[in-house]
């Protein structure tokens, strides 16, 4: 945790604070999603969340099929863009059609 005075989002704190609590898939899962839009794009991020992280897996919802379909054909670009914003490395990203609302 920071020290006293300094600045932090709430953000930032609740991330260092679940994964100092061993709730580290969740922090992780945190990470990628605040990427997400820059890994992604604006209108693909309104599309599809990621919503669960097991190990290195990471499952994304879409709002339609053609969604999906659009994130398969760039999952390596999606796993290298993780990487090198997050530090994390995903080997698999599994693509559902769920509701996102």
């Amino acid at each position: 945790m920071k020290e006293e005075g300094d600045v932090v989002s709430i953000r930032g704190a609740m991330r260092e604070l679940l994964e100092q609590e061993g709730i580290e898939g969740l922090g992780r899962l945190l990470r990628i999603r605040e990427a997400w839009e820059g890994l992604v794009g604006e209108r693909a991020a309104r599309e599809s969340r990621p919503y669960r992280i097991e190990g290195d897996r990471l499952y994304v919802g879409v709002n339609s099929h053609a969604w999906a379909q659009e994130l398969h054909y760039r999952i390596e670009e999606v796993k290298a863009g993780i990487r090198a914003k997050t530090g994390l490395e995903i080997s698999e990203i599994i693509i559902r059609k769920i509701n996102l609302q």
